[in-house]
């Protein structure tokens, strides 16, 4: 009989850890993808567990947290992301951004030229 170190899991193949070891989704994702811990894929990332299926698949990929945005933000973004009373957090991922972009745009130091009308008028 063996042991797991998390409840209800499975013995994974090595089709499925080395997909799991270069899939750049965030954690929380692979892990509903999958049906395992999310724990479960933190260790497979660090090579604390299926160390002998990851070795031969060289470094794990840089993991994000939000997909990275290729163009600018519009004016009207930037007015939405200013007006928005959401978290931070929720506003980064909506618009595929960092959390210190969308705090900078409430602070009036992006996107400056639109928000201080913005902030005028409130």
């Amino acid at each position: 009989m063996s042991f797991y170190k998390y409840a209800n899991s499975m013995k994974l193949d090595r089709d499925k850890v080395s997909f799991i070891f270069l899939d750049r989704r965030s954690y929380a994702e692979i892990a509903d993808a999958h049906g395992i811990a999310t724990e479960q894929v933190y260790d497979i990332k660090y090579r604390n567990i299926y160390r002998g299926y990851t070795d031969c698949l060289g470094p794990p990929p840089k993991i994000s947290f939000y997909s990275k945005r290729k163009e600018k933000l519009t004016d009207k973004e930037v007015r939405s992301i200013f007006l928005d009373s959401r978290a931070r957090h929720v506003i980064a991922r909506l618009f595929q951004i960092s959390e210190n972009t969308v705090r900078n745009i409430k602070n009036g130091t992006k996107g400056s030229k639109y928000t201080k009308v913005l902030k005028v008028r409130i």
